[in-house]
């Protein structure tokens, strides 16, 4: 989901301004107007006009050139704007005054409230790499704060990648201000729940924490903690039994609650009992493919017919389909991974790098506009080569780019 952000700098301030757009795009840009009060729309146009307060557009004929100083054409669509732009010249109105420059800018974004954990799983990214260049720690409030006061439009946050969201000794304080300022939190990168407090998980409902995908790869603490070592099995499902007390307390149906069986050769055979488990909790149970490109089920017909997945190896569904898939690439557009510290990730796969700019100093829009996102975005959808000058570029030593180079597969309906 995006937000389409109009350049105000552009604009002088007490501007009287004739807007043209009624869709999703107008209706954002009037209400930075009116909530803002920068400037001043005298005129509200749109060929579907509600006869109110949106009028149709032939009714600039009646305007005269002193009633208005600027025209907008709230339309991200570039052909509908042309279009719009010649009716409105049609009309009398000068092309000098007419602005549409519109762009886009997501609504959704993830920023990690953690990147500190207490288990030692296998084949963890960061215990294999000591936790990176993103460090060991967490989102202070004072940020989180921040950031959300300064992008109104930001709708919702992605809490979890790297770490523990848990591990957060502000996390109360976070849910708190998100909800006071209506903005929906998730950890659906997945938690493992295995140290939390009481207070936290009932904050977690008082709050409203929308959803959150819990990672419990087997269905006993030995088939379990033979990868996420350092785990609980036995605390995992108590913590979600306590946070169904709090729901039933509250009447709430939030936090939503996502039971995430990654398959892998050591716990195939608890799927069965993993489902069963699942449903004594009254919670969803999705069955993932382990990232391990080598995996080669044991199970193929048991595994098919309990997890309803077509394909249980990630090298099948590129060799069935021609695609990549658990596909990140598109969080560059739709919701981009940010450091606990500001740090512009661009997707939940970054550890080993960053795009040389922070988000809590320069805030988002500048953040994704700057010069090494912009690259990354146009080498992402095959709009250009690697460039020579690779650093603070992540996507050039990430595994999927390779591949897509590889495999000519580029991402092709991304603004």
């Amino acid at each position: 989901m995006s937000y389409h952000l109009f350049p105000f700098d552009k604009v002088p301030k007490n501007s009287r301004i004739v807007l043209y757009g009624a869709g999703n795009v107008g209706k954002q840009f009037y209400d930075q107007v009116t909530e803002t009060n920068f400037c001043e729309i005298v005129l509200w146009l749109d060929k579907k006009a509600d006869g109110i307060l949106i009028k149709k557009p032939e009714t600039v004929t009646s305007l005269n050139a002193t009633d208005y100083d600027i025209v907008v054409i709230a339309i991200y669509n570039e052909t509908i704007m042309l279009e719009v732009k010649t009716l409105l010249m049609n009309y009398g109105i000068s092309e000098s005054k007419i602005i549409h420059h519109i762009h886009q800018i997501p609504s959704c974004v993830s920023i990690e409230a953690s990147t500190l954990c207490q288990l030692n799983c296998k084949t963890c990214y960061m215990r294999k790499s000591n936790s990176g260049t993103v460090g060991k720690g967490y989102l202070k409030l004072n940020d989180f704060k921040k950031f959300v006061l300064t992008h109104k439009f930001i709708t919702k946050i992605e809490l979890s990648n790297s770490g523990e969201i848990f591990l957060n000794p502000d996390l109360i304080d976070i849910l708190k201000c998100a909800f006071e300022n209506k903005v929906e939190l998730t950890a659906n990168g997945g938690v493992n729940f295995n140290t939390v407090s009481n207070e936290v998980i009932e904050a977690l409902v008082v709050y409203n924490f929308r959803s959150m995908k819990i990672a419990i790869d087997g269905a006993s603490q030995k088939v379990y903690s033979e990868y996420r070592r350092n785990g609980n099995f036995d605390t995992v499902i108590s913590n979600i039994k306590k946070l169904n007390y709090f729901k039933n307390k509250y009447n709430s149906e939030y936090p939503k609650l996502v039971w995430q069986y990654i398959i892998m050769e050591h716990n195939e055979n608890e799927v069965s009992k993993a489902k069963e488990m699942a449903k004594e909790l009254g919670i969803e149970l999705i069955f993932k493919l382990t990232w391990d490109w080598g995996y080669i089920p044991k199970n193929v017909d048991m595994l098919k017919k309990e997890t309803g997945l077509q394909y249980l190896a990630r090298k099948e569904i590129l060799l069935a389909t021609g695609k990549i898939p658990y596909h990140l690439c598109h969080q560059l557009w739709e919701s981009p991974q940010i450091n606990y510290d500001g740090r512009l990730l661009g997707c939940c796969a970054v550890y080993l790098d960053d795009f040389g700019v922070n988000v809590f100093e320069v805030g988002l829009e500048r953040a994704i506009n700057s010069a090494n996102y912009i690259t990354a975005k146009k080498m992402l959808k095959g709009e250009i080569d690697t460039p020579k000058d690779v650093r603070n570029i992540p996507c050039v030593n990430c595994g999927t780019f390779k591949t897509m180079k590889k495999e000519n597969i580029f991402i092709r309906s991304r603004a």
